[in-house]
């Protein structure tokens, strides 16, 4: 079965830098990517992430990485029509009651569209996702997401 994933800036973080949320090294978000990509499965974008997306690596590319460099991922993952599916909808509101972060409203919106798997290493995050069921979504870390991932 082929998975469509929505990753948290923060997988595309820990993916350049090898690091977990602790920063401590660790390869799971790498090893995330490698495996959506080699097995085919989809990340799902929509402006705002993309546009998020490329702050976030721009960011990084001044960082010395061992794993990946920032440019391969916008080109390989961002830009590549085959790695991603764009949605050009408008996000919708989200269901009273729901008590997302304020900075990650937009980031949960846009999984409101065609209800992707949702991954991000913030703990309080994927727990205010997985405790709206208004919601419909999944939210899990990186390595729960790394097990889907490699089913072919």
């Amino acid at each position: 079965m082929k998975h469509h994933f929505l990753l948290d800036e923060n997988i595309l973080h820990h993916a350049v830098r090898g690091v977990d949320r602790h920063d401590n090294p660790d390869l799971t978000s790498s090893t995330l990517i490698l495996f959506i990509a080699r097995n085919c499965h989809r990340i799902i974008l929509n402006d705002f992430l993309r546009k998020r997306y490329q702050v976030h690596l721009e960011q990084l590319k001044s960082v010395k990485s061992q794993v990946f460099n920032p440019l391969f991922l916008v080109t390989q993952l961002v830009y590549n029509s085959s790695k991603f599916i764009m949605q050009y909808d408008n996000p919708p509101r989200l269901p009273s009651g729901c008590h997302i972060p304020a900075e990650d409203v937009d980031v949960v919106r846009a999984a409101l569209i065609s209800h992707p798997i949702f991954v991000s290493a913030e703990e309080e995050l994927r727990t205010a996702i997985n405790n709206c069921e208004a919601l419909h979504l999944r939210a899990i870390d990186a390595g729960e997401a790394l097990h889907l991932a490699q089913e072919t």
